[in-house]
């Protein structure tokens, strides 16, 4: 099997990957590395892309092609700046990206099988990929960005300067859009599925009763981390001197025969580093025990604050802190900070240290999503306190295999230290458990058999058994601008606020259809490319489609307009006084539309026939001919009613607005509103749930009332043929 795997941020690297010394590089760079080379040794061909970047403290990341095993390759693909772009600022390149991975394949003449995509960013990229393929894709999200933004106490007031920092306007709608292309989403525990990917942000993207949901729990190399064997291997050599020299000049004499606590983690407020060394200081029990080796990027550095270029403000003020909390409790020389180890060359030599000296390792992680750290640990024979929240309390069995403790309070952080320290009967029965637990079921030779399963269902999947409808991808993603992003700032801020101002009109939402058919165009090189519009009468759709139609011919994309209402049986003589009187229900019947006719001339129009179109004045009750001369259209749009019964169609759109509101614009010739601003990313279902919460707040109805509000402008697209682009 051929994967296309992509991680586009991050130092991806064979060897020399700073882990837990760079915000974007930590245990998702470990499961990625670890998963394509156990992919590999099954026989799979395997292409991982990341993007290439200059370096000027880690090198290597500019080379292009970089050979992991004989079946593995890590492909860097240019795309923004030379210098490393932090994921949070990376959104701009997401097309660029994808489209250097499908020239990759061009060039050397080669395909894949299956996208398997890891965070948000990449997550835009497969989407993109399989739109223009139409390969399957697997997805692995790490964390989400809901939780985040959930957590961040976000309001309408400090609304822009906190999205700014996390671009959560890109971040969510790209996870939107990929959990409801994706054909699997694996996820590390059941915890991780139903309180995570069911936040309400990602209502209407994904039902997480969906059957793609998989759950794999992370795995660890243990051909690198095991127990300390009694005979030193190079890389015990290397960690022993660095862990003495750490020692020597960081920790008092007198304690040097005493065990550490060890953690490791990214410099990063949600690691909370900051909280354990709170429990530390707040427990002279846990001092008398123990020392305490932290190790996270840069930590040894006194001028890091300043000359780290790009760090966050936050990581500044989480370095401060920790420096005024050890100067204030008098801790020097009972806490070791350092900087981040070799991962390949030092680190599991580390652990097997620390496990020969019978230290003990703790995840105050506030949050964690893998805890492949926590994996790490036990697989070389250390003891493991670790967070309560996430996925590691499914690691350790829920403390049959590790202590489990609730880590945002300092106490239960200590407690669970010193159970483990004060006690050598329990670490003994910890050290063995967890180790004999995690070979059975963590190795990654287990882990990435379960994924092999995946992708081979995925691929044997028929094209018919695919979603109906997917989620239109952000604009900004697919042609950033200012502008673009602007829209999607604003369809955040009315996703989480129900702002109502600016709203969107006909002729802009034409645009966008005309750029995604443009896209399709270019992308295909179909032609003509037949494009349908179903809706309700009164929805919008003429207008739309008028607007479309002049849009493509201004651009220099020749178009054709068909009214399915024109290929009506019979003029019912009442018809005008009918919609007057009855609005949305005085549409036509099916049984009143000649559909077949309709079929029969686009189909002559898609091979380059002349056909005699019919026209009909719904004013005038009358009905006109027109010659459409036979020539090789760029589109066909088609706007009606029942254009689910087309045949031909390429892409099918769906328009839904308040009837009253559209007869209300058009008596004060405004031009047609449309809700909600920017890209149409949101369900029905959630417009509707929000405005009846509205309709019942204002008239004091019980909750229970059945109310039928239906006042939104809705795109879905249908698949009738195997490769859509966007």
């Amino acid at each position: 099997m051929q994967i296309c795997m992509i991680n586009i941020h991050g130092h991806l690297k064979k060897e020399g990957s700073p882990i837990g010394g760079h915000p974007d590089t930590g245990g998702q760079i470990v499961y990625v590395l670890n998963l394509a080379y156990y992919l590999g040794q099954k026989g799979h061909k395997v292409d991982v892309f990341t993007r290439a970047f200059k370096d000027e403290k880690w090198k290597g990341f500019d080379v292009k092609i970089e050979k992991v095993s004989s079946n593995v390759n890590i492909v860097r693909i240019p795309c923004g700046p030379d210098a490393f772009v932090q994921k949070e600022e990376i959104w701009p390149f997401v097309n660029e990206f994808s489209a250097g991975i499908e020239d990759y394949y061009k060039r050397n003449k080669k395909s894949f099988d299956v996208i398997n995509t890891h965070y948000a960013d990449s997550g835009a990229c497969g989407v993109l990929l399989k739109a223009r393929t139409g390969k399957p894709l697997v997805h692995c999200g790490h964390s989400l960005g809901a939780l985040k933004l959930q957590n961040a106490s976000i309001t309408q007031g400090n609304f822009l300067s906190v999205n700014k920092k996390y671009s959560f306007h890109t971040r969510l709608f790209a996870e939107r859009t990929t959990l409801n292309w994706a054909d699997s989403v694996v996820v590390s525990t059941e915890e991780e599925r139903y309180q995570q990917y069911g936040l309400e942000l990602y209502e209407g993207a994904i039902d997480i009763e969906d059957q793609k949901f998989v759950t794999i729990q992370p795995g660890v190399n243990t051909d690198a981390f095991y127990p300390w064997k009694g005979k030193p291997t190079a890389v015990d050599k290397n960690a022993e001197k660095t862990i003495e020299d750490i020692m020597e000049e960081g920790i008092d004499p007198s304690r040097r025969g005493l065990p550490s606590i060890f953690m490791v983690g990214r410099l990063d407020p949600r690691r909370n580093i900051l909280g354990l060394i709170e429990s530390y200081a707040n427990n002279r029990q846990l001092q008398e025990q123990a020392n305490l080796f932290i190790s996270s990027g840069g930590l040894l550095d006194p001028t890091f604050i300043k000359n780290w270029e790009g760090m966050q403000t936050n990581y500044k003020t989480l370095l401060k802190d920790i420096r005024k909390l050890m100067v204030k409790n008098g801790l020097q020389g009972k806490i070791v900070l350092t900087d981040i180890f070799d991962y390949d060359n030092e680190y599991p030599g580390i652990l097997r240290y620390a496990t020969k000296n019978r230290w003990v390792y703790v995840n105050p992680a506030l949050h964690d999503t893998r805890g492949i750290a926590v994996l790490e640990a036990m697989a070389s024979g250390l003891p493991v306190v670790t967070t309560s929240t996430g996925s590691t309390t499914n690691l350790v069995d829920n403390g049959n295999y590790g202590v489990v403790v609730d880590t945002s309070d300092t106490r239960s952080i200590a407690n669970g230290l010193l159970g483990v320290l004060t006690d050598e009967n329990e670490w003994d029965r910890l050290s063995k458990k967890a180790y004999d637990f995690v070979n059975k079921t963590y190795s990654w030779s287990v882990i990435s058999a379960k994924f092999e399963k995946i992708f081979k269902e995925v691929t044997a999947k028929k094209d018919g058994k695919k979603s109906k409808y997917a989620l239109l991808p952000p604009r900004y993603l697919r042609k950033p601008s200012d502008k673009s992003e602007k829209d999607l700032i604003d369809d955040l801020r009315t996703f989480l606020f129900n702002v109502s101002e600016g709203k969107r009109q006909a002729s802009k939402v034409s645009r966008d259809l005309a750029d995604l058919i443009i896209d399709e165009l270019t992308a295909r090189k179909k032609k003509p490319f037949v494009f349908a519009m179903l809706g309700e009468t009164g929805g919008g759709k003429t207008t739309i489609a008028n607007k479309l139609s002049r849009t493509l011919n201004n651009l220099g994309y020749e178009s054709v307009f068909l009214k399915m209402e024109d290929y009506m049986i019979d003029l019912p003589k009442d018809m005008v006084e009918k919609r007057v009187r009855k609005g949305v229900k005085g549409a036509v019947g099916p049984h009143e539309i000649d559909i077949n006719q309709l079929n029969q001339h686009i189909k002559e129009l898609i091979d380059g026939d002349t056909v005699i179109s019919p026209v009909v004045n719904v004013k005038a009750n009358s009905r006109k001919m027109r010659t459409i001369k036979g020539k090789p259209l760029f589109v066909i749009i088609i706007e009606g009613v029942y254009c689910d019964k087309l045949k031909n169609v390429d892409m099918l759109v769906h328009f839904d607005i308040d009837f009253e509101q559209l007869r209300m614009q058009r008596s004060k010739k405004e031009d047609v509103t449309l809700y909600p601003k920017g890209d149409a990313v949101r369900t029905l279902l959630e417009d509707i749930l929000r405005l009846e919460h509205e309709y019942i707040e204002k008239t004091g109805l019980a909750d229970e009332a059945d109310l039928k509000i239906n006042s939104k402008y809705e795109i879905l697209y249908r698949f009738p043929v195997h490769n859509v682009t966007i």
